[in-house]
């Protein structure tokens, strides 16, 4: 029986491990970016959600890691990790479940791609695991994709639970096993745009967003983890009116040719909120994208001001930074919370109010209209 005491003894092996590795915070993040299919900033929802699953293996119950997750990959391992379904995992993709190391996605389903490391050397043990499944060989350039069943297909007789990628509903697959990672869609044209930017040919709106990620990261500051990610674009907030030629001038690094009346901050293209921890405080954060200094440095102000009094009142005041810096074409403004002396799950309760609020559209802090 796995007593709390075990389960905090795993958790704290599981950090340790990943505070030791030479990987620097949000670096899985960034490694996604490269094979991001376009993501459209202007519509609602939670555009993107990534997360660190050597830090969800080690929990039981349900991690606040879903409240993020629009496609519910965490509560699937969670059924996978049932004493029944780790072999069956195995047996289906032919590494153990624990070689999981990061997942993210991206898109709605059914257009919705998994990006999921795992421990390098994977890949030859995955191909051959779907090639006894009966999955289907398909050469595309210099990449070798394997699926079964037709675009968005769902066949409920060949249903695998312990599958996390739709096999409890039977869903058609396209998995491209690659060093220490997989891309996994449902149907050719979202893996066709995944092999485009894994070949150099990425969405300009993705190559502005992964720009975003290393002020983010020096924010953070060394010795963090980010447990956690999620992006959101100006759509899912309160009261934002922005056109598609706004959000299209923020991401060339240009002011928008009209701003909606009643601004209250300067127009932003695009949010990550962010979790985990630094050395042994957990943190918070929200960095936004940004059409020049002037914006970012008035964003940063407004939103680092307006934190505070999103403050749910849980415990300490957490401790307030800034950092404001050029990524590119544009710039980015980031706010850090750290919560001294507080484990990595009161970073995670901070980032799961964000998102409940941001489906409320009360998101105070973001909303350029309040």
């Amino acid at each position: 029986m796995t007593t709390p005491l075990h389960r905090a003894a795993a958790v704290a092996a599981v950090l340790a491990s990943a505070s030791a590795a030479p990987a620097a915070a949000f670096d899985a993040l960034e490694r996604f970016m490269r094979v991001a299919p376009p993501i459209d900033l202007a519509k609602p929802g939670a555009l993107l959600s990534h997360i660190d699953l050597r830090v969800f293996a080690a929990k039981t119950g349900v991690p606040p890691v879903v409240a993020v997750n629009p496609g519910g990959l965490p509560m699937a391992v969670a059924v996978a990790r049932e004493p029944a379904g780790a072999p069956q995992f195995e047996e289906l993709f032919g590494v153990k479940l624990e070689a999981m190391t990061f997942h993210t996605e991206t898109g709605a389903p059914p257009e919705n791609l998994h990006h999921v490391e795992f421990a390098p050397g994977s890949a030859p043990r995955i191909a051959a695991a779907l090639e006894r499944r009966g999955f289907a060989r398909e050469t595309l350039g210099r990449h070798t994709v394997f699926a079964k069943g037709d675009d968005n297909a769902v066949d409920i007789a060949g249903r695998q639970p312990a599958d996390p990628f739709g096999g409890h509903l039977g869903l058609s697959q396209r998995v491209l096993p690659r060093d220490g990672a997989s891309v996994v869609t449902r149907a050719w044209p979202t893996m066709h745009a995944a092999i485009a930017a894994i070949d150099g040919k990425r969405d300009p709106a993705v190559v502005a967003l992964a720009a975003t990620i290393p002020p983010l990261r020096e924010a953070v500051g060394k010795g963090a983890v980010a447990e956690q990610a999620a992006l959101y674009g100006l759509a899912s907030f309160a009261g934002a009116t922005a056109n598609r030629a706004a959000l299209d001038a923020v991401l060339a690094g240009k002011r928008p040719p009209t701003q909606p009346a009643g601004l209250t901050m300067p127009l932003f293209a695009a949010a990550w909120l962010a979790s985990g921890r630094i050395d042994k405080d957990a943190f918070a954060a929200v960095a936004t994208l940004h059409s020049d200094a002037i914006a970012a440095r008035e964003g940063n102000a407004a939103i680092a001001r307006r934190i505070a009094a999103f403050s749910t009142g849980e415990g300490a005041a957490p401790v307030v930074s800034t950092k404001v810096a050029s990524a590119g074409a544009v710039w980015v403004s980031v706010v850090v919370l750290r919560f001294a002396g507080q484990p990595p799950e009161r970073g995670a309760r901070a980032l799961r109010a964000w998102t409940q609020a941001i489906t409320e559209r009360a998101f105070t802090p973001l909303d350029p209209m309040k």
